[in-house]
Formats: structure tokens, sequence, C-alpha cells
């Protein structure tokens, strides 16, 4: 609706630095009328796109190995570097400025640098995952972008108060729920 964060975090509470599940009912603030209207309009029709691309990307990748838990197909790192696991994810130590790729192809559903423990942060929803890129020097995406697989959308920075470049990488099932993401890497 585009609608910032904090105002939402104002009107839900209840859902204040917690991600929201699906199917969960949200208040909005009054104004959202005929722009949300078409906006809500595009994004029915770039689903419907983005539908028949995935439907195409399925029959392509019929024989290659998937991971059990999601049955989404294993992926190349976001960023090539040193893994360490963190709570909810992982942080792979990279050069600053390296460029940040997309696991898989999606719909960018945020991109900003609302939530502070994450500095600029582009979230990407996939067909059975979510994937969140954070502490970006730059996002070079914006929310509502259709993303390619291998796409650059952001570049490696620093997270706040650290020296070492680094990148925080989650994936996430569709109702919110962390899952360990060395499970889905193709390490080469």
């Amino acid at each position: 609706t585009g609608v910032p964060l904090k105002e939402l975090e104002k009107l839900n509470p209840e859902y204040k630095d917690k991600w929201i599940p699906a199917g969960a009912k949200v208040k909005i603030p009054q104004r959202e009328t005929q722009q949300a209207a078409r906006e809500t309009q595009q994004v029915v029709k770039s689903r419907r796109d983005e539908r028949s691309t995935i439907s195409e990307l399925e029959r392509e990748s019929a024989n290659i190995p998937t991971s059990p838990s999601l049955n989404i197909t294993k992926f190349q790192p976001p960023v090539e570097g040193k893994i360490s696991k963190v709570q909810k994810g992982i942080e792979i130590f990279a050069p600053c400025s390296a460029p940040v790729r997309a696991v898989d192809s999606g719909r960018v559903i945020y991109s900003g640098g609302d939530i502070q423990a994450y500095g600029n942060m582009v979230i990407i929803e996939h067909r059975n995952f979510i994937s969140l890129y954070a502490y970006n020097e730059a996002n070079l995406v914006k929310r509502g972008e259709n993303v390619s697989k291998g796409q650059i959308i952001a570049r490696v920075g620093k997270r706040n108060g650290n020296e070492e470049c680094s990148l925080r990488f989650e994936i996430r099932n569709k109702e919110g729920i962390p899952l360990d993401p060395t499970e889905y890497i193709s390490f080469q």
C-alpha cells in the first residue's frame, strides 16, 4: 500500500519487529485509495506473469536435485565469501561493494533501511520461500520489482558497528519461519 513501516507498526503494535504471518489482518491508514487499488491491480497482473514464468522454469528444472523440506532447488550463495552461522541465518564475509545476487527469481517485497538492526535490506518473495539480504551498502532494486535468479540486487556493506564487510542472508518459509540457509546453498 506504500505505507511506511513505522506507520504500520503504530497501528499494529502486536507485529512490531516481527514477521506478519500469512493471512493476518492488519490495520492500514485511511489514505489507501484509488492509488492503492491501481497498485493492487498491477501486483495481481505481475503475479499472473510471474506464475507463467515460474511454470516455464519448473518445466526446465524438473531434473535438478532439490532440498527435501521445502522442495526448492539448491541455489548458489548470493555472494562468495566465508560463511558464519548466526541466529535465523548466516553472515557471508565478502569484500565491501561486492555484488549481491538474488538466489532465485521472485518479487521484491521490501527494499529499505527502516529496521536499524538490519540496515539496508532487500526481501524477495519466491515461489516457495522468502529470502532476505541485509547490511547492504546499497540496495539496487525497488519494492514491487520482479528479479531474476542471479540478478545483482545490492552491494555488500557493513553491519552497524562492525569493521568487516558482510552480507546477512536468511531464508524463511511462507509463514515467516526461519530456515537454515546452508541446507539450500550449493557449495561448489
